[in-house]
């Protein structure tokens, strides 16, 4: 059983700032992380870390893969569905937008509107 808890590092972490937790070294610029993705969870206060950018791709790593052990068993239904989904309709990619190049911009590549020079 762990006796450590992320709230006790996120609390310690604030009263020691520029100092990375997971190395101990002391760096000028430190990089956030999300203990809970954001991409997954939306944005939850006091849920991030600062660390070192030589740690932080590290920990990254370790969270894709423990991701990976999680993710595996579903790969079939998870994986397959949503591709299947995008071919049948249901899901659709949205059309990029287009963006229109102003006549100063033809002018300074030395195009014209057609794209010829």
């Amino acid at each position: 059983m762990r006796t450590l808890k992320i709230e006790d590092i996120i609390a310690d972490h604030k009263q020691r700032a520029g100092i990375c937790p997971i190395c101990k070294l002391y760096y000028s610029n430190l990089t956030e992380h999300h203990i809970h993705k954001r991409a997954v969870f939306g944005l939850t206060s006091d849920c991030s870390v600062y660390i070192c950018e030589y740690c932080h791709p590290i920990v990254e790593k370790e969270v894709t893969r423990r991701e990976g052990i999680i993710l595996r068993p579903y790969k079939v239904d998870i994986y397959e569905d949503v591709i299947l989904s995008f071919i049948e309709g249901t899901l659709r990619v949205p059309k990029p937008k287009r963006r229109r190049r102003t006549k100063k911009k033809y002018q300074r590549s030395g195009q014209n509107k057609r794209g010829h020079n």
